[in-house]
């Protein structure tokens, strides 16, 4: 070990707290280097399982086949991918009146799709069929005697039963028929000439690509109306490029990735940076010495690096141990969704945290760049001064005239103390600067962070349909008041325990005659430009009607009250279009609207003007409108409409329900379902809908949202307040001398105390002073970008603003110990003399 290596061994002693700050920088950036990596990469994991139990496992498929083209593709199949079919569809009726749908499926198409056995065995022939567990009352080994839709008798045999798994998406029951596969028998096929064929390689290569766009050619050229379709999701969740040419989301993971390493690079680069700017102030005068008598600048450097090397030596494998165990503990906290959620879906969803050694040694190569990095930066800038400079400071040094003024005015509304301060916080102008900069950039990316933990998860929701409830019911009449009908009033009042129900009705309208005038600028340029419906200065739309309860309505509307003849309504104004946020309207509260049911006058009155939320699921063009009323008016509006054309209006509704009894509940409402939307000249349902797995997946979804954001914002704030010790703490440490020599002319002790704890002040109100409004500034253009993407309202995380200031300030408080301990426990004379 050289002599200028072992330099920096004492000043690791001299600035324990600086060197521990750092290190605890470096670990916490690696960590969320790695946790990028293994946890972006583990998200990809889930979603391709999640794909699978959906879909199931398959890349390439061809639909609508005749069965000797789908044994064609069979029988070409290579060794080197699973290949499988199903087909031959067929309805029947058993004995007891239960309808079923039988499928043929081969060998491989239950693995295919994930189907686990739970009781008996797969079919081997036509004559055996695999149901579901608990679809039916049957038990393995009955004998089942069906007629086919051709009146033809046969017998089955029940020889299995199956869990969840993806042929509950792929084939989903109807009408509460029983879905059942058999075996195919190529010799002997029954049902209908249509199947389905699926591929999957062992490898998915650029030869496996090629061979398949061959072969759907030309099964093609035979079979016009086949098509092809690729499994896009789990092509792309693996990892491969699609052939079909969406490759949308690993371009995205790429993209979150890099923004991700460059945002933690930037900030570990600011904190380490500055740590060894504090090492090179501190040793500046003994470097410059050495200098002075002949070494080299590149041995003078090595005395940084060797510095760097110790740091990184602990840093980093803390780091990536700190990394895994994040990790490990965030999984963890998923997991109870994820198991249930897998068991619903029939798969394994469980977060993966695997040990991958690329992955590593990427995130310690990135570490040991930007430590390295950094700690070669102040060099740069000893270099750049004459040894003289370094020798005795001169180039720090800058009082000037601007900051005379500022410590006089400060004086004269605080006190000498902090007009003292001020100069000296600003004389050595250098490192003010750079402390103020590391400082504010730092507190600017976390502001952004905390910015993106509101603004991703808003996208994504913002673009899903999310059901209100576990259970849901949509039903429609066209030969009842739906809202009067038996089957209305046992939805409404089920004998099943619930929490709360809720009732949504929209319904549609024509209207007429409404001016250019009433229509905003911006709206009537989109409008003009897709061709709505005008006669003259005047168009002709629809309105839509969100039908809600009265209590709601009293709520939202300022004023609820209507004149006698017109319903009150709430015109929701505001929507979002070609990634616009567009003022729909410049009718206001009072104005009048004249629509028409089906031939009965309707007039509305606006009580209100909703300019704030978003309108959802609009229908018809950009000049439709879309209001709120009452649920009590829209009953007497219906009721009117029925007893002058003696018609009933065709409506429909969805029910909500929140319940802890989602079994009970939906056997008590699954006997009132049944679906005539097909039957000619009616559009009659009522569907139930079990929507548990979906709000399941939604709620881990968001979870892990919300884990990546808050955990990163967390993480980009410990680093800060790193930053923020290391950097004031030790600028307030190298300024022992000046203390003392204040305490040598008479200076107490209290107003030594207030002037360090002003001078910390300085130093983070003048970093909080710049990083607020370019804080501001990166959140309007997080949204913005986010904004292009999905419709919602820009908000202001204002917790991280409160954050910044209740740690600043704590921060204030435990950064100006040290120095004050120093100048109690030593000496005026050591003081003077620390930095000599």
């Amino acid at each position: 070990m050289t002599s200028l290596k072992k330099m920096a061994l004492p000043r690791f002693q001299n600035g324990k707290s600086r060197f521990f700050f750092t290190i605890i920088g470096v670990a916490l950036s690696t960590a969320m280097l790695l946790a990028v990596f293994l946890g972006s990469d583990a998200a990809m994991d889930v979603m391709r399982r999640y794909t699978i139990c959906q879909q199931g496992e398959w890349y390439w498929s061809m639909l609508q086949l005749p069965g000797s083209q789908a044994k064609f593709l069979l029988d070409s199949a290579s060794d080197d991918e699973i290949v499988s079919v199903y087909g031959g569809k067929y309805q029947a009726t058993d004995n007891n009146g239960i309808s079923m749908t039988l499928y043929g499926v081969d060998d491989s198409f239950l693995e295919m799709m994930q189907a686990n056995l739970i009781e008996g065995s797969w079919p081997t022939n036509p004559e055996e069929i695999a149901v579901k567990q608990g679809s039916s009352d049957w038990n393995i080994g009955d004998t089942v005697q069906i007629s086919d839709s051709h009146g033809e008798l046969r017998e089955i045999t029940v020889v299995g039963f199956y869990g969840n798994s993806a042929l509950d998406f792929q084939f989903p029951s109807v009408d509460g028929s029983v879905t059942a596969f058999y075996s195919i028998d190529w010799a002997n096929t029954h049902g209908e000439d249509v199947y389905r064929f699926f591929s999957m390689p062992k490898t998915y290569t650029s030869t496996y690509s090629n061979s398949i766009a061959q072969i759907s050619k030309t099964v093609l050229e035979s079979a016009p109306q086949a098509y092809v379709l690729y499994n896009n999701a789990l092509i792309t969740f693996s990892g491969y490029p699609s052939p079909a040419g969406q490759n949308i989301i690993p371009l995205v993971v790429l993209f979150l990735r890099i923004i991700l390493v460059m945002i933690i690079a930037v900030a570990s680069i600011l904190l380490i940076s500055n740590s060894f700017s504090i090492s090179m102030a501190q040793k500046k005068k003994e470097l410059a010495l050495l200098v002075s008598i002949g070494a080299t600048m590149r041995q003078v450097g090595n005395c940084l690096l060797f510095e760097a090397l110790s740091i990184g030596l602990v840093g980093i494998p803390l780091g990536v141990i700190l990394g895994y165990g994040s990790l490990f503990v965030a999984f963890r906290l998923l997991s109870p969704l994820t198991a249930n959620a897998g068991a619903m879906l029939g798969g394994d969803l469980s977060f993966h945290l695997n040990f991958n050694i690329a992955w590593i040694f990427i995130t310690v190569t990135l570490s040991s760049i930007v430590l390295f990095t950094s700690a070669k930066r102040p060099m740069k800038l000893f270099k750049k001064e004459s040894v003289i400079n370094n020798l005795f400071g001169n180039s720090e040094v800058m009082v000037g005239r601007r900051i005379t003024h500022q410590g006089r005015i400060v004086s004269r509304f605080l006190g000498a103390e902090a007009g003292l301060a001020v100069k000296e916080a600003k004389r050595n102008w250098r490192g003010y600067k750079s402390a103020v900069r590391s400082l504010a950039v730092c507190i600017v990316i976390f502001i952004g962070s905390a910015g993106l933990s509101i603004y991703l998860p808003n996208a994504y929701f913002s673009q899903r349909d999310i059901p209100t409830g576990p259970i849901t019911v949509s039903y429609a009449s066209t030969k009842e008041n739906v809202t009067q009908t038996s089957e209305f009033q046992k939805l409404t009042a089920p004998q099943t325990p619930v929490k709360a129900i809720s009732i949504t009705e929209t319904e549609s309208f024509d209207i007429q005659n409404i001016p250019a005038s009433a229509y905003t600028e911006q709206n009537l340029y989109y409008m003009d430009m897709l061709n709505a419906v005008k006669d003259g200065d005047q168009y002709s739309t629809m309105i839509q009607f969100t039908v809600i309860p009265d209590e709601e309505f009293e709520k939202l509307a300022n004023s609820s009250s209507a004149p006698e003849e017109q319903i009150g309504c709430i015109l929701q104004n505001r929507f979002f279009y070609s990634n616009e946020d567009i003022i729909q309207t410049k009718l206001h509260a009072g104005d009048s609207l004249n629509t028409s049911l089906a031939g009965l006058p309707v007039s509305l009155y606006i009580v209100d003007v909703d300019d704030k939320r978003f309108v959802e699921d609009r229908i018809g063009d950009l000049s439709s409108l879309s209001v709120l009323i009452k649920r009590t008016d829209a009953e007497h509006m219906f009721e009117q409409y029925y007893q002058q054309t003696g018609e009933v209006f065709a409506r429909s509704v969805t029910i909500s329900y929140q319940t802890d009894s989602l079994a009970e509940l939906q056997s008590e409402l699954l006997p009132y379902s049944y679906n005539d939307l097909f039957t000619a000249g009616t559009s009659d349902y009522l569907i139930v809908s079990d929507n548990s797995v979906e709000l399941m997946l939604i709620g881990i979804v968001r979870m892990l949202l919300y884990l990546i954001c808050y955990g990163f914002s967390a993480m980009l704030a410990l680093i800060s307040i790193c930053q923020m010790i290391t950097t004031i703490s030790t600028e307030l440490t190298l300024q022992q001398k000046d203390f003392a020599l204040l305490q040598s002319v008479g200076v107490g002790e209290q107003s030594l105390k207030k002037m360090i704890y002003f001078q910390a002040f300085v130093y983070v109100a003048n970093a909080i002073k710049w990083a607020i409004p370019l804080g501001l500034v990166l959140l309007f253009g997080e949204y913005y970008f986010l904004r292009n993407i999905a419709a919602f309202l820009f908000s202001v995380p204002w917790w991280a603003f409160a954050t910044v200031i209740i740690v600043a300030a704590i921060v204030i408080g435990l950064v100006a110990i040290p120095p004050i301990r120093s100048l109690k426990k030593q000496s005026i004379i050591e003081n003077i003399r620390v930095n000599e």
